[in-house]
C-alpha cells in the first residue's frame, strides 16, 4: 500500500478518537498548500479534510435528503442525482455520456459512492493520450465502461480482464450491469490501467474476434472514509470461513471453494487466479491464529488458479491437505515453490498438469511426505490396493478375514464417544466394518439408498454386504472422509421413506488388506468393458450392470460414483470420445460431470429419462464445447414458462449447443417451431392421426391407395407460383411438371382449362398424386390447423415443407414448401361392434406449392425420424447420429453432404468413407460441401484411418 494510504488510515485512526473534529478540522487546515489536487506533491491532509467534508456531506444527505437540498451550495438539489443499487430492478440502457451525479448504493454495508460525471477525464479507443498524474491519485475512484451491446455478460467480462491483468493490483467495485454498458470502479491500481491504456482501451474475449471497447473515466468520484477496502473485505471473508469451518465442511478444513461467491463480496469482483488477490488470501490466512491452531486442511478448489507461488506464504503452516482441484494449473513444474512442504494428501483433478505424463513421480519428488494424490494411494499397503492385479486376480473376490475387534464408534446418548480421536485413521488403509442396525425394518435397498443420500459427495463403496434379522454389515476401505462425515452426523442415518433416525456402529481396524480381495478400481473399470464402441461411450442404465458386479455395492446416481467412472472412462477414451449417453441413471445433478474436462471432443450429451428438476441441477459441468443436448423427459422440461425461456436456462450451462432435445436452434438461440391452432381439444386425436396416415402413405411406395381415402366425387386442385427461370436446368424442368398441372384461375385465360385442371373422383385423384415425383415430408416442419371439428365436418390445414428424393448421389434434393386444405365429412357407420365407428372421406383438397428462402431450406430437414424398423441394415436413429458425427468429424464434410455418402452406402462408415475419398480425388465435391478450410488434411487423415 502506498505511504499517502497509510498515512490516511493512521489518520482517520486519530479522528476517531477526537471530541471535536471541527476543531481537529481546524488545526489541520493550515497545512493545505496552494497546489492543485491533481498534482502529485500536494498536501495530502487537504485531500484528507476534503474527503472527510464530502463524507460528512453524504451522511447528511442519507439522514436528511430535503435539508441537503435546501443548502447544497452548487445548487444541485437531491431530484437531481441518481441512485444505484447493485441488482434493483430489470437492467436498463446507460447512457455514457450522462453527466448526471449517481449514488452507488453499497449493498455490503460500506459508505457509498458518489459519481461526479463532470470532473472526469474521459478516454476512449480514441483518445488513450492519458494523466499520469490523474492516474497515479490515491484519493478518487476511477470507472471503467464496458461497451459490449448485450454480447457478454458479467463472468465473461471479468474473465477477459483478469486474462490481461493476471498478476497485477486490479479490484473492480461496485460493478453495475445494463443492457449495453457495465461499468465498475478501481482505485489504487495505475499498473492495471497503463495495460488497459497499452491495449488502446480494447479488450480481447475469449471466442470472439472482436474486442469490445472501453471508456476510462479517471477522478470519477473522491474516496471516501468507510467506503469499500479490497484487503479488509478479503481479510474478513477469510476469517468468516475460518470461525464457521464446522458449516462449511470440517472444523479442521479451510473451505475456499468457489471464493468469489462469499457473500462479502456483492460490491466486490474477486478472482483468484490473479496473482495479487491470491496474495492478500494467503497473507490473511497466514495472518490468522486460528488456522495455526485448528485447521490442516485448505481446500482452494474451482477457483482459477494459475499463479501459485502465492502459496508459499502458507508453506510453513502445519497444513497436511491441499486441495487444487479445477484449477488452472498446468504442468507439474507450477508447484515447484511448495517443494518440500509438509502435505500428505494432495488433490489436482481437473488441472491441465494430470494430462502431463508422469506427473506423479514429479509431485512425489517435490513433496516427499505425500501419501495420496487424488484417489491414487502412495503408500505400502494403500498401493496394494489400487495396483492393477495380474489377469487372474482381477475383480477378486477373497473374502475379508477379521483379524481383530477394532476400536469401537457408536453413539450412546447423543454423543459418540472418543469423536476427537478419528482423525487418527485419515491416512489408514485397513478394512473397517460398518454395522447398520435397523431391528428388521429396512431391507438392503432401502440401507443402501438411504447411505448414498447421506454421502453422495464421498467416496464409499460397501464391500461383502451381509444381511441379517436385526442389523446388516458390510466392509470399507480408503473413505476415511465419508465415515468422518457419519461421526459427525453423530452415527445417525435417516431412512428415506419414514424419516426416521436408525443408528450406526463403526468398527475400525478390523482387517488388513490381502491381495486378491475387492478392488474398488477394478470393479468400476471392469464396468465399462464393451461400453465404447464408434466413438460413444453408452452408461445407460447403469445401474443394472452394476448390480451384476458382486462383493460391491455402487450406486449410479452417486456424484462420486458416477465421476470416478467418467475419470477412468476419459483415462481410456477421453481423447477420442464424441457423444455419451447417460440416460435411466437417477440423475438429479450434474456434479458429477465435473469429470467430462478427460473428453475434451465431446459434441454430445444424452440425459433423457434422469431426475433433473431445476435448471441449477445442470450446474457441475465445466467449459465445454457440446453442440447437441438432450434433456427430453426430465422433470428440468417443465420448469419454463415458455420455450425460449427454457432454451435460454439451457444456454447459461451449455453455452455451445447447436442442437437441444433433437431440435435444431437458430442462430438467435431460439428453436424453430411452428404454432399449431385445434379448435377444441376433442380434434388433436383425429388430426394427429388424419396427418400422419395420410403424409405416410403419400411419402410411401403405395401412395397410390390414397384413392381410398378420397370420396367417389372428391375434388382436387393444385396450384403453384415458382416463377420462371431463363435457364433450363433440371430444377427448372422439374417445376415445370408441376406448372402444367397449376390451376391459377389468375393466370388462365381458357375457361375450357379452368374447367379440365379441376380433377374429379377418387380415382383420378390417385392417379394425379401417383404422377407426381417421390417425396419425403419434413414432419417439424408441420403446421396444423384445425378450425372446424363437427360432426357434419372437418377441416384440416396442412402448413409444411417436403422434398423430392435426388436421383443420384451428385443431384441435388428438391425442397418446396406448401400449404394444403382437406374438407372431410362422414359418409358411413359401422355394423355390429364396430357400430360406433365412423368412416370418414375427403370430399375436397387444395394444394398449393411454393418456392422456399434460402433460410427456409436450411432450416428443414435437420431432424432424424427414426428408420423403418423392417430394415435390419439401417441404424436407428441414435446410431445414425453418432455416426453421423463421427463422419464429419473424419471428413469435414457438411451434415448434408455426410448425409448423402452415408444414406448412399446404406449407413455402413467404411463404405462411405470410400464413397468420399473416391469423389474428393476425382474433384467432383464443391466447396460448399466441406464445413471448413481443413478439407485437404481430413482427406489425408482420412486416408491413413482407412489404410
Amino acid at each position: 500500500m502506498s505511504s499517502l494510504d497509510d498515512q490516511y488510515n493512521n489518520f482517520l485512526e486519530e479522528l476517531e478518537q477526537k471530541p471535536d473534529v471541527r476543531k481537529l478540522q481546524a488545526q489541520l487546515a493550515s497545512k493545505k498548500t496552494a497546489a492543485p489536487s491533481s498534482s502529485l506533491d500536494a498536501d495530502p491532509m487537504a485531500d484528507i479534510l476534503q474527503m472527510a467534508e464530502e463524507d460528512n456531506r453524504i451522511s447528511r444527505m442519507r439522514r436528511n435528503p430535503v435539508a441537503l437540498t435546501a443548502t447544497r451550495g452548487d445548487g444541485l438539489g437531491l431530484e437531481e442525482m441518481e441512485t444505484d443499487v447493485a441488482g434493483d430492478g430489470p437492467l436498463t440502457e446507460l447512457n455514457p455520456n450522462d453527466l448526471k451525479r449517481r449514488v452507488l448504493v453499497m449493498k455490503s454495508g460500506e459508505a457509498d459512492i458518489v459519481l461526479e460525471p463532470e470532473k472526469a477525464l474521459v478516454y476512449t479507443c480514441f483518445n488513450t493520450t492519458y494523466d499520469r498524474a490523474a492516474l497515479n491519485r490515491a484519493d478518487v475512484w476511477h470507472q471503467i465502461m464496458v461497451h459490449h451491446d448485450g454480447k457478454f455478460k458479467k463472468d465473461e467480462i471479468l474473465e477477459g480482464f483478469f486474462t490481461l491483468i493476471s498478476t497485477e493490483d486490479f479490484y473492480p467495485v461496485a460493478y453495475r450491469q445494463h443492457t449495453n454498458i457495465d461499468f465498475f470502479l478501481v482505485r489504487l491500481c495505475s499498473k492495471a490501467l497503463v495495460k488497459l491504456f497499452d491495449k488502446n482501451l480494447k479488450l480481447a474475449m475469449a471466442g470472439s474476434q472482436d474486442p469490445v471497447k472501453l471508456t476510462v473515466k479517471l477522478n470519477a468520484a473522491k474516496f471516501a472514509q468507510g467506503q469499500i477496502h479490497p484487503p479488509t473485505k478479503l481479510f474478513a471473508a477469510v476469517a468468516e470461513r475460518s470461525e464457521n469451518a464446522v458449516m462449511y465442511g470440517f472444523s479442521n478444513l479451510l473451505n475456499l471453494d468457489n471464493f468469489r461467491k462469499h457473500s462479502e463480496f456483492e460490491e466486490l469482483c474477486v478472482f483468484l487466479g490473479n496473482r495479487a488477490h491470491l496474495e492478500l488470501v494467503c497473507s490473511s490466512i497466514n495472518r490468522l491464529e486460528e488456522v495455526r491452531t485448528k485447521v490442516n486442511a485448505i481446500k482452494l478448489t474451482n477457483n482459477s488458479i494459475a499463479h501459485i507461488s502465492p502459496l508459499v506464504a502458507i508453506k510453513d503452516l502445519p497444513i497436511q491437505t491441499l486441495d487444487l482441484k479445477f484449477n488452472r494449473i498446468k504442468h507439474p513444474a507450477s508447484l515447484r515453490p511448495l517443494k518440500g512442504c509438509g502435505i500428505n494428501e494432495l488433490y489436482i483433478e481437473g488441472n491441465g498438469i494430470v494430462d502431463v505424463p508422469g506427473y506423479v513421480d514429479v509431485l512425489k519428488e517435490y513433496f516427499p511426505n505425500v501419501l495420496k494424490i487424488d484417489s491414487t494411494f502412495l503408500g505400502s499397503l494403500a498401493r496394494k490396493q489400487t495396483q492393477v492385479s495380474a489377469p487372474a486376480r482381477i475383480g477378486g473376490d477373497d473374502e475379508v478375514e477379521v483379524t481383530s475387534a477394532g476400536e469401537i464408534y457408536s453413539c450412546v446418548n447423543g454423543i459418540v464417544e472418543d469423536a476427537n480421536t478419528f482423525k487418527k485413521f485419515k491416512f489408514n488403509t485397513k478394512w473397517h466394518m460398518v454395522v447398520v442396525v435397523h431391528d428388521g425394518r429396512y431391507d438392503k435397498g432401502e440401507v443402501l439408498d438411504a447411505l448414498a443420500t447421506m454421502l453422495d459427495g464421498f467416496d464409499f463403496y460397501p464391500c461383502y454386504y451381509k444381511t441379517y434379522s436385526k442389523q446388516d454389515e458390510f466392509f470399507v476401505i480408503n473413505c476415511y472422509e465419508a465415515l468422518a462425515h457419519l461421526v459427525q452426523a453423530k452415527l445417525a442415518l435417516r431412512m428415506k421413506n419414514t424419516n426416521e433416525l436408525i443408528s450406526v456402529v463403526l468398527k475400525m481396524n478390523v482387517a488388513d488388506f490381502k491381495e486378491g480381495q475387492v478392488v474398488v478400481e477394478e470393479k468400476l473399470n471392469n464396468c465399462l468393458v464393451d461400453r465404447f464402441n464408434d466413438r460413444c461411450l453408452d452408461l445407460c442404465s447403469l445401474q443394472q450392470h452394476l448390480d451384476k458386479i458382486k462383493f460391491v455395492d455402487f450406486t449410479a446416481r452417486s456424484t462420486r460414483t458416477l465421476s470416478r467412472i467418467l475419470s477412468i472412462a476419459g483415462k481410456k477414451f477421453g481423447p477420442v470420445c464424441l457423444v455419451i449417453r447417460l440416460r435411466n441413471n437417477g440423475l438429479k445433478n450434474l456434479q458429477a460431470l465435473s469429470a467430462l474436462f478427460g473428453f475434451p471432443k465431446l459434441m454430445s450429451l444424452d440425459l433423457r429419462y434422469n431426475e433433473l428438476s431445476t435448471f441449477d441441477d445442470l450446474q457441475g459441468v465445466m467449459k465445454n464445447k457440446i453442440k447437441e443436448l438432450f434433456l427430453d423427459n426430465n422433470p428440468v422440461c417443465n420448469a419454463a414458462a415458455s420455450t425460449i425461456d427454457y432454451i435460454r436456462h439451457v444456454r447459461n450451462h451449455f453455452s455451445s449447443i447447436e442442437r437441444l432435445d433433437g431440435m435444431p436452434l437458430l442462430e438467435s438461440g431460439n428453436v424453430n417451431f411452428a404454432q399449431n391452432y385445434i379448435c377444441t381439444p376433442e380434434a388433436y386425436k383425429f388430426t394427429e392421426s388424419f396427418v400422419k396416415h395420410y403424409y405416410t402413405i403419400y411419402d410411401s411406395f403405395q401412395r397410390s391407395s390414397l384413392r381410398d381415402l378420397y370420396h367417389a366425387k372428391a375434388q382436387f386442385s393444385m396450384t403453384c407460383n415458382f416463377g420462371q427461370s431463363k435457364t433450363m436446368d433440371s430444377h427448372q424442368v422439374r417445376l415445370n411438371a408441376y406448372q402444367g398441372k397449376s390451376r391459377n384461375l389468375l393466370k388462365i385465360a381458357n375457361v375450357d382449362r379452368i374447367i379440365s385442371s379441376l380433377v374429379v373422383g377418387n380415382e383420378r385423384i390417385a392417379n394425379v398424386l401417383v404422377s407426381f415425383p417421390k417425396t419425403e415430408h419434413d414432419f417439424y416442419s408441420f403446421r396444423v390447423d384445425t378450425p372446424i371439428f363437427r360432426p357434419e365436418c372437418v377441416v384440416i390445414t396442412v402448413h409444411g415443407a417436403f422434398k423430392e428424393m435426388a436421383n443420384s448421389l451428385l443431384s441435388d434434393d428438391f425442397v418446396l414448401g406448401f400449404t394444403r386444405t382437406f374438407y372431410i365429412q362422414p359418409c358411413a357407420k359401422g355394423l355390429g361392434i364396430f357400430e360406433r365407428a365412423i368412416e370418414f372421406k375427403i370430399f375436397n383438397d387444395v394444394f398449393h406449392m411454393y418456392t422456399l428462402s434460402t433460410y427456409g431450406r436450411d432450416q428443414v430437414f435437420k431432424h432424424h425420424d427414426e428408420p423403418e424398423q423392417s430394415d435390419p441394415f439401417v441404424p436407428h436413429s441414435e446410431e445414425r447420429e453418432n455416426t453421423i458425427i463421427v463422419f464429419q468429424e473424419l471428413t469435414r464434410l457438411t451434415r448434408k453432404w455426410c448425409m448423402r455418402c452415408l444414406e448412399e452406402s446404406s449407413w455402413n462408415l467404411k463404405v462411405a468413407l470410400n464413397i468420399f475419398l473416391k469423389l474428393y480425388e476425382e474433384d467432383r465435391i464443391p466447396e460448399s460441401g466441406f464445413d471448413s478450410a481443413t478439407a485437404a488434411a481430413a482427406a489425408a487423415s482420412t486416408q491413413t484411418q482407412k489404410r
